[in-house]
């Protein structure tokens, strides 16, 4: 039975995307969400089973009757998260419906900014932590230990995605749609090389690409799967590249490494099932939704500042799995709404998360405000990514840091307009 249901929701989600996927593709926080909530509490599930039974490999050891109530509990949350999403609809009433936007109007200045501070936080970022992450020893799996007190400038990395969405959104010409192509694919390289293995970044400037192709009519909605599909292959051949001379070396083989990577990367429910089944035995004393918005704190400020704080991600990684290396293993949305508060708490966060996704919608479809627009959509893929693997608290630091960030910088770019403005200068905006 536990196996029907979850077939039955997958062979829903094919439908969704048959039928409705193309034409709500500019709900994009919607269509993402959904896809990603399904397939991971339930096709998750199926792929498990396919390791199990291929190469062994036992990724949910739960008790019939636990995996039974957790796929109930995950049903549950998605029809939440669905009246979450439908009952705020009335948020668009609050925002008056726009006409054409014309991106080519005041916005390569911006670009400009984004991509030097992206530039600038790079340089800053190699000399104060000592050169490339990727090349150190241990790369990705020292990456923690590599980002002490590199934070500030990371997070300015994000900037790169913002310009690059831009530069898409401002192309008009072969040659200008061309000249974004391989802008972002030199973001995806630079920030790959430089965090040492890093690839959400990357993917989500790609991803932004190919929608905003896709609603422009460049490439047909199968263009669009077929070039995503070979985007995640890219991405798990990237990540056995990552973790080459790491404990995974003997997992599998080739094909086995891309499942398991596959699994890992894009549906690890078998977190939510450790974390119920770690809740069963222990309590959780850790407010890991305060612990969160902590992790934003500058270790200037807060000299103590922990090197690993227990947020969702964290805790799950040291308490429940005990681990003790410096990669951190995703709890989910809902594991990170269980450990805060149980059952009651994962139905309460899909609520919010269905009324939030919806109100980033309205904003992308309705918006009159360019940068606004180009904001929330440079970054749908990285929120929704956020919210589905890390949390609800996650994706609201995510929320404040990149706006504020991306605020300051647009801030900038009109001080130094207006500046050029009273110079004579031309401005190129």
């Amino acid at each position: 039975m536990v196996y029907f249901v979850c077939f039955m929701n997958m062979f829903g989600l094919v439908l969704f995307w048959a039928k409705y996927a193309e034409s709500n593709m500019r709900r994009i926080y919607f269509t993402v969400f959904l896809s990603c909530f399904v397939f991971t509490y339930f096709g998750g599930l199926l792929i498990a089973a396919l390791l199990y039974s291929m190469l062994g490999i036992e990724k949910i050891s739960a008790h019939d009757d636990t995996t039974w109530q957790i796929v109930v509990l995950s049903e549950i949350c998605l029809l939440f998260f669905l009246a979450g999403y439908a009952g705020a609809a009335p948020f668009r009433k609050f925002i008056r419906m726009r006409s054409e936007l014309n991106w080519r109007r005041k916005t390569k200045g911006l670009i400009y900014v984004l991509l030097a501070a992206f530039l600038i936080s790079v340089v800053a970022y190699v000399i104060g932590s000592g050169g490339l992450v990727l090349l150190k020893n241990g790369g990705y799996e020292n990456r923690y230990d590599a980002n002490v007190g590199m934070g500030g400038y990371s997070l300015f990395f994000s900037m790169g995605l913002f310009a690059c969405t831009l530069l898409s959104l401002r192309a008009e010409s072969a040659r200008e749609k061309r000249k974004a192509l391989i802008y972002t694919i030199g973001y995806c390289a630079i920030t790959f090389v430089v965090l040492g293995g890093y690839r959400q970044l990357g993917f989500a400037a790609l991803f932004s690409l190919g929608v905003i192709a896709l609603m422009r009519r460049d490439v047909s909605f199968a263009k669009f799967l077929v070039l995503s599909g070979a985007l995640i292959v890219v991405t798990l051949v990237v990540a056995i590249f990552r973790y080459t001379g790491t404990s995974s070396d003997g997992a599998g083989g080739i094909y086995g490494k891309l499942l398991i990577f596959f699994y890992d990367g894009f549906a690890p429910v078998d977190a939510f099932y450790n974390i119920v089944d770690y809740c069963k035995y222990h309590g959780v004393s850790e407010n890991v939704i305060a612990n969160q918005f902590a992790t934003m704190i500058p270790r200037s400020l807060w000299v103590d500042k922990p090197l690993i704080v227990l947020n969702g991600g964290n805790f799950y990684t040291q308490n429940v799995l005990g681990r003790e290396g410096s990669i951190t293993y995703s709890p989910t949305l809902l594991g990170e709404l269980y450990l805060a508060g149980g059952s009651k708490a994962c139905l309460l966060g899909s609520l919010i998360s269905g009324a939030l996704l919806r109100a980033l919608d309205e904003i992308v479809i309705r918006s009159s405000r360019r940068l606004v627009v180009a904001f929330f959509f440079s970054f749908a893929f990285v929120f929704v990514f956020n919210l589905y693997r890390e949390g609800l608290s996650v994706l609201t630091t995510k929320l404040i840091l990149f706006g504020g960030a991306s605020f300051v910088l647009v801030c900038l770019t009109k001080l130094l307009a207006s500046g050029s403005k009273r110079s004579g200068v031309p401005r190129g905006l």
